[in-house]
C-alpha cells in the first residue's frame, strides 16, 4: 500500500513539474489579456475625446462665422439707417406705397 502511495506521490509531484510551466504561461496570457483590453478602452476614449474636441473647433470656427456675418449685417442695418435718416421724412406717395 505504501509503494502504491508512494508512486502516486512521484507521479503527482511529476504532473505538478510538469504542468506548472503551463498553468504560469496561462495567468501570463490573462494578465496580458487584461492588460490589452485596457489599452483598448484607453484608445476608445481617447478617440471619442479626439472627435469631441473636432466637434468643438467645427462648432467654433462656425460660431466665428456667424458673428462676422452678424457684425456685417449690423453695419449694413445702420448705414441703412443713416441713408433714410438722411433723406427726411417720407413723402404722402413714399407712405401711402
Amino acid at each position: 500500500m505504501s509503494d502504491n502511495n508512494l508512486r502516486l506521490q512521484v507521479i503527482l509531484n511529476a504532473v505538478d513539474k510538469l504542468t506548472r510551466p503551463f498553468r504560469s504561461a496561462q495567468a501570463s496570457s490573462r494578465e496580458l489579456a487584461a492588460a490589452v483590453k485596457k489599452s483598448r478602452d484607453a484608445i476608445k476614449q481617447l478617440d471619442q475625446a479626439g472627435s469631441s474636441l473636432d466637434s468643438f473647433r467645427k462648432l467654433q470656427a462656425e460660431n466665428q462665422k456667424l458673428g462676422d456675418r452678424l457684425n456685417y449685417a449690423r453695419q449694413r442695418a445702420n448705414l441703412l439707417s443713416q441713408e433714410l435718416g438722411a433723406m427726411g421724412p417720407p413723402s404722402q406717395r413714399q407712405v401711402v406705397a
